[in-house]
Formats: C-alpha cells, structure tokens, sequence
C-alpha cells in the first residue's frame, strides 16, 4: 500500500505540472472532469453527485477514495467532400 501511495503521488505531480504549463497557451489544455461533470457542464458544483458515483462508493471508507475522471479528446474531421 505504501508503494501505490508513494506511485499515485508521483503520478499527481507530474499531471499538475503538465497542468500547470499547459492550462493557459493558446490550445488549452482541457482538465480532467468527473463523469457528472462532462455531462452537467452547467451546474456550479457536481461535488455531491460525485460523491454518488460507484466507484467513489466503493471506496470511500478506505484511505484513498477513488472517483472516475474523464479526459476529453476534441476531433476535427476535415473532409473536402462534403
């Protein structure tokens, strides 16, 4: 346990400093959102929804709950036949 606690800390910083130097170039970086948050993109706060997920469930008696994350991946399809 110790080891996937010392894993999940390297981890979060190496994502916040990725999040730290891309968040605000011209493309930006989009941040990592909740399932809840994705789909409700207009409620000023999902945190008790969040906390009604499954999986967050599952584990919140443990030492690290646990809350599904999505990262949104934004397509552009070019096609000069239609």
């Amino acid at each position: 346990m110790k080891a996937a606690r010392v894993f999940a800390s390297i981890e979060y910083e190496r994502d916040e400093r990725v999040l730290r130097h891309a968040l605000h170039h011209e493309a930006p970086l989009h941040i990592r959102r909740t399932l809840d948050q994705s789909y409700y993109c207009t409620l000023e706060d999902t945190s008790q929804r969040d906390q009604d997920q499954v999986i967050y469930r599952a584990t919140k008696n443990s030492e690290n709950a646990r809350i599904i994350m999505v990262d949104q991946l934004w397509m552009w399809i070019i096609d000069e036949s239609k």
